[in-house]
């Protein structure tokens, strides 16, 4: 087996194995997870690519099959900055919700930021800029 680092697996024709490398991952994570038949995956090269991807995915499905008519995202000013990136790009509200004195999501602050256009709740397991934890379980249950 090539080692895939030099290769740029946009020309498949030309580099096959990397086709293939990612339709293993793939499903041995689908399988891992019980994703089923209709379950499908992305491979992507880091964290802020797989955030923003994410989060067209999520304005997608939220706008044709949710009737959110102006997404937004609430997160914690903390966030990973892959997220206003995507709000940038997707046109889609950031509403960035202050820290506790702690240095983690404000819960009671996302709660209150949350609406019928909320596509998505960002907890950080660490948070980005001090390396805590936001209250997941909470923030999970609010989702």
């Amino acid at each position: 087996m090539r080692p895939a680092l030099p290769s740029n697996p946009l020309h498949l024709a030309e580099f096959a194995y990397c086709n293939t490398m990612e339709a293993e991952i793939l499903r041995w994570t689908l399988n891992l997870y019980n994703g089923g038949p209709e379950t499908c995956g992305i491979l992507t090269s880091g964290g802020t690519e797989s955030i923003i991807l994410c989060m067209l995915a999520y304005r997608e499905k939220c706008l044709k099959e949710k009737g959110v008519t102006k997404p937004n995202i609430v997160c914690s000013e903390t966030a990973h900055a892959a997220f206003d990136k995507a709000g940038f790009y997707y046109q889609i509200e950031i509403r960035k919700i202050p820290i506790t004195k702690d240095f983690m999501a404000d819960f009671d602050a996302m709660k209150r930021a949350v609406d019928k256009n909320t596509i998505c709740l960002v907890a950080s397991a660490p948070e980005y800029a001090y390396g805590n934890y936001d209250p997941v379980e909470k923030i999970a249950a609010l989702a």
